[in-house]
């Protein structure tokens, strides 16, 4: 059995501080050489030996694990030689995810051939992880009964498409239901571990995710809920939110219009709600924090669909505002005859940008309702910047590309999220629910890369959940900070004539927010409320209610 320590104050605890080896500064400055350019040769590249030991072969599986199918391909093709190996036990790994069986076969079966390798490519070929000693027992909490067990079911799903997708690891999943609410989850977690759950991946749901934690630290065993609320950190014990946290879209939003559209007097326009004032907040201590200038901040009603009254206010348009130009407009002497002469009614007041970008954390609906209302108000794009979130990215948005041209927005790879979507209903037969699918498959997933990382000498549980190079999810890397938030990496896409197009994302350090508050506002921060809407599951034989079972492995023929 995989033995997972359990240390109550893990999310204090820091990411290893020992200096990096000579090896793993030849992996990294090797690894990091930049792609050729397609049609120029490539540049010539410092070749990296085989590893010559365990431990360096750990060193560089590390290294690669968090690496998509693409980079691995990439690296293929520049390093080759003594490499190629090591690089294609990961590349079939990923080649077995997206359905190719026989090219994953063929690239473990290479891998084989090198004796550091063997063992780890045999229980690849094998395909049976659960024949090896080692193993973890992970207990899924979530909802199989009440209104939101379509969904429970869904999710049960995704863990199997993780289990599939790590075939080399002993990995059991007991389920239990969690029932969506406070009562259901901490029986749910007292059975998973009188079970034998060495860690808890689940709830959901706030409410159900508190119980859940506090339920957790009384039975000394780690949990990873799927939901961004910080107050369950608050717990205390082994929590780590595994969650998309919609803090970190606002930073990344903040960081492209200062550091890449180069704007710095920005406005904001959010809804009166838990996320749209968190949005705003973050959006704004970011900007000022790079140097920029928040000209305006208003909150409209969350329901609102005539944003006039808001926009007037951006534009000191509103009454109080329009008596104090019109004020100090006619007590303003002309200096040159030739000058216009003042206004003499508010009507003749010209509305006052004052500000060259405006950040709209709202749904996709109320962002094409609003940009057309702006235009009124000589907030037009492309002159305006409007700077969204993820909630933008849906159809409805191009139904007003016009009024929102080369508006910008930030979410998680759109392209990674549409092949997980393709390949989880082409080998389980379900649709699967984007945001909350990917979470779960996340969490097995990580489960499963720290304990091959584990068999191979790697880290114990606090250190290993906070490794530097970080996991490979199913839309991109992974990180789990030592204060228990996990972070994900956004991608910056464009509106441009009725398409979304991909811009080059910026910087993301990696680290947490030094000013994120450690107790946010209650509340569900779901993608959208879009994406918890359960299709297309008559395929799926659902568990009932109240049972456990041992999730099998499904079949991974072509």
């Amino acid at each position: 059995m995989l033995v997972i320590p359990i240390l109550l104050a893990c999310t204090a605890l820091p990411h290893a501080t020992a200096g990096e080896s000579p090896w793993e500064r030849m992996i990294e400055e090797s690894l990091s050489a930049p792609e050729p350019e397609r049609g120029k040769p490539a540049p010539i590249v410092k070749t990296l030996p085989a590893p010559g030991s365990p431990e360096q072969l750990r060193e560089l599986l590390l290294a690669l694990e968090p690496r998509d199918r693409h980079e691995l391909e990439a690296l293929l093709a520049r390093h080759g030689g003594t490499l190629a190996p090591f690089v294609r036990l990961i590349l079939g790994d990923r080649l077995a995810a997206d359905g190719a069986e026989k090219e994953a076969q063929a690239n473990w079966q290479k891998a084989a051939l090198v004796p550091l390798l063997k063992e780890e490519a045999q229980r690849r070929l094998a395909n049976d992880g659960r024949a090896t000693p080692d193993g973890i027992v992970a207990g899924l909490m979530v909802p199989m009964s009440g209104p939101s067990a379509a969904m429970g079911n869904t999710l049960v799903m995704a863990a199997r498409k993780a289990m599939a997708d790590h075939r080399d690891v002993n990995l059991q999943l007991e389920v239990a239901d969690s029932g969506g609410n406070a009562a259901g989850a901490k029986a749910a977690v007292e059975s998973l571990v009188k079970r034998g759950a060495q860690v808890i991946l689940g709830p959901v749901f706030h409410p159900e995710a508190m119980a859940a934690a506090k339920a957790a630290k009384a039975a000394n065993v780690p949990i990873i809920p799927f939901n961004p609320r910080a107050e369950i950190l608050s717990v205390g014990g082994a929590v780590q939110l595994n969650a998309f946290h919609p803090d970190a879209q606002a930073r990344v939003m903040a960081r492209y219009a200062i550091s890449e559209a180069k704007v710095k007097r920005i406005a904001i326009l959010a809804a009166d709600s838990e996320y749209g004032q968190l949005q705003a907040q973050t959006f704004a201590n970011e900007v000022v924090a790079l140097g920029g200038i928040i000209t305006h901040s208003v909150l409209f009603p969350d329901n609102e669909t005539d944003f006039s009254n808001a926009l007037k206010m951006l534009v000191s348009q509103e009454p109080d505002a329009l008596k104090s130009r019109l004020a100090a407009a006619r007590s303003a002497m002309l200096l040159d005859p030739l000058d216009r002469p003042p206004p003499r009614t508010e009507k003749e007041l010209e509305p006052v940008r004052a500000f060259d970008a405006l950040f709209l954390p709202t749904s996709a609906k109320q962002a094409r309702l609003i940009a057309p209302q702006a235009a009124l108000f000589n907030i037009r794009a492309p002159e305006t910047l409007f700077l969204g979130t993820s909630l933008w990215n849906r159809p409805e948005l191009l139904e007003e590309a016009d009024s929102l041209s080369r508006a910008v927005f930030c979410d998680i790879d759109m392209d990674a999220r549409e092949q997980f979507t393709t390949l989880h209903k082409k080998l389980l037969g379900t649709a699967p629910v984007p945001a909350l699918s990917m979470l779960t498959y996340d969490a097995v997933a990580i489960l499963a890369q720290l304990a091959r990382d584990q068999r191979l000498g790697g880290l114990e549980w606090q250190q290993g959940l906070t490794r530097e190079s970080g996991f490979h999810g199913s839309a991109g890397t992974v990180h789990f900070h030592a204060d228990g938030v996990s972070e994900r990496y956004y991608h910056v896409y464009r509106v441009e004539e009725k398409k979304i197009v991909p811009l080059a994302t910026p910087p993301q350090t990696g680290a947490p927010d030094p000013n994120r508050s450690p107790l946010a506002p209650r509340g569900e921060f779901l993608p959208a409320a879009e994406e918890v809407v359960i299709r297309d599951h008559e395929s799926d034989s659902p568990v009932p209610a109240g049972d456990s079972v041992t999730v099998p492995l499904p079949s991974t023929k072509e």
